[in-house]
């Protein structure tokens, strides 16, 4: 396939029907934060299971990468720190085989001569990968390394942690639709230090980083929730070039959203890593059943300040609450 400039690219959403949806705030019983084994039931039967999720908002995610990547602003979103040849290969080789076999319908991997051939039909869109899954060329644009190619395919966004005897360190991120953070800032930091704003939950979090380094010695993976609100339904919320308005600016005539991250964990113990792969799910506050929206102004109503703090919530969530009435 000839390579393309960076354009976007129209994307048929023939096949793709299904909505899937999660409410970790309205989860009976609550959602474990250390992280729930797969074949747990979330509401979803059909997609709980898998680790990717595409349904019928992947155009949207697809057309947020093409954005990000057409803005100039790429390397503020994905970059690697030091990461390995080997831990690479693995994650890719992972992510072409795991898209194959949860979605056969679209994609699809052939291996040829000294390379592999990764296909996806939704895109029309055929990427070259060599034997070690490194890009070579192929695809709408000309990607940055087989991580950027494939990580164009599919709506989540991905974070790559090496761990070495008791430490961890974020080698690679690749997240378009940041919820307000900027990823390639956390480039090489600790569990703990990417997430050292949560300052009312230090504790949970070493006893988490514990946990995450133990999730690298297992190939079983685990996927986990949380969520936030604001009042845009955009996917990049980066703090810099996003579109994000802010929870600040909500007032009694702006709409609601509420913003839920779901996070898969797979391990890689043959070299000593993890992925974590970040999907976001975005509903318009209004729009949810009563019984959600009375769960979800409990669930703010039982914050503390600091919590507060950290979702950017705590200066208006009188007028968050009456919005939820």
């Amino acid at each position: 396939m000839t390579r393309m400039s960076d354009s976007k690219t129209s994307v048929p959403g023939e096949g793709i029907e299904a909505s899937i949806t999660y409410r970790p705030y309205a989860f009976d019983p609550p959602a474990n934060p250390m992280g729930n084994k797969m074949t747990t039931d979330f509401g979803n039967p059909d997609f709980d299971g898998r680790v990717f999720q595409i349904d019928r908002t992947y155009q949207r995610f697809i057309e947020n990468y093409d954005t990000v990547r057409q803005s100039g602003h790429l390397d503020a979103y994905v970059g690697e720190d030091h990461l390995k040849d080997n831990v690479q290969e693995a994650v890719c080789r992972f992510l072409a085989e795991t898209l194959v076999a949860e979605y056969p319908e679209i994609f699809r991997l052939h291996t040829q001569g000294n390379g592999h051939q990764f296909e996806n039909r939704l895109l029309d869109e055929v990427i070259h990968l060599d034997q070690n899954f490194r890009y070579v060329r192929g695809g709408r644009f000309v990607y940055r390394n087989a991580i950027d190619a494939l990580a164009a395919q599919i709506p989540e966004d991905m974070a790559i942690v090496q761990v070495n005897e008791e430490q961890d360190r974020l080698a690679a991120v690749h997240v378009v639709a940041p919820s307000g953070w900027n990823p390639r800032e956390k480039l090489g930091g600790s569990f703990v230090e990417v997430h050292h704003p949560v300052h009312h939950q230090q504790r949970w979090l070493k006893k988490v980083q514990a946990g995450v380094r133990n999730i690298a010695k297992t190939d079983q993976p685990l996927q986990r929730f949380g969520w936030s609100i604001t009042n845009d339904a955009n996917l990049d919320h980066h703090p810099d070039y996003g579109g994000a308005s802010g929870p600040s600016r909500i007032d009694g005539e702006a709409p609601l959203f509420v913003r839920v991250e779901r996070q898969v964990l797979k391990g890689f113990p043959e070299v000593f890593a993890l992925l974590f792969t970040i999907r976001v799910y975005i509903e318009r506050c209004a729009e949810l059943p009563q019984s959600d929206r009375a769960t979800l102004r409990s669930a703010i109503e039982a914050m503390g300040p600091e919590e507060r703090a950290y979702k950017g919530i705590k200066g208006n969530s009188r007028g968050i609450l009456r919005l939820l009435e």
